[in-house]
């Protein structure tokens, strides 16, 4: 398998967006207070929800926006996963950091369902390397929004 010296260069350049995008997240999150976590759990609730809606409504166009051309069958199934525990999270009345724990492992499946595509040198690496670190951010929060929630109740 050899991958040209422009692929390669755009998928570290990507890589390097995306790295500060997750460091970026990862400094607003570790200052979030406690009265701050329950809006930020709407929030990824609500995200879940739309994520979880396109994933099942459009799975080839998200397919193509994230490099995961052939996963589309999995991309429907994860927006399952993503629309339920959206719902759990808003459909709570009290703390949601156990479906925000779900969430957390949710999106380890997608790191390594974007892991097992980045085995295939299809020219698609950089959107790959933008979702992976997308979803990275997006873990963060679901993280340390849990764990704030978890301390709270």
């Amino acid at each position: 398998m050899s991958i040209s010296e422009t692929t390669l260069t755009r998928i570290i350049d990507t890589g390097e967006r995306a790295d500060d995008m997750v460091r970026q997240i990862g400094r607003r999150a570790r200052a979030m207070s406690e009265s701050d976590a329950a809006p930020i759990a709407r929030a990824l609730g609500w995200f879940s929800i739309g994520l979880g809606l396109a994933e099942v409504l459009a799975p080839a166009s998200m397919a193509r926006m994230t490099g995961m051309q052939g996963y589309e069958a999995a991309l429907r199934l994860f927006g399952l996963r993503e629309m339920a525990s959206g719902i759990g999270i808003l459909a709570g009345p009290g703390p949601a950091a156990g479906w925000l724990w779900a969430r957390v492992a949710g999106d380890a499946l997608d790191l390594g369902l974007i892991g097992v595509a980045a085995g295939s040198n299809d020219g698609e690496g950089g959107k790959r390397a933008l979702t992976a670190g997308a979803v990275a951010g997006v873990m963060l929060a679901d993280i340390l929004c849990a764990q704030r929630l978890a301390v709270d109740s």
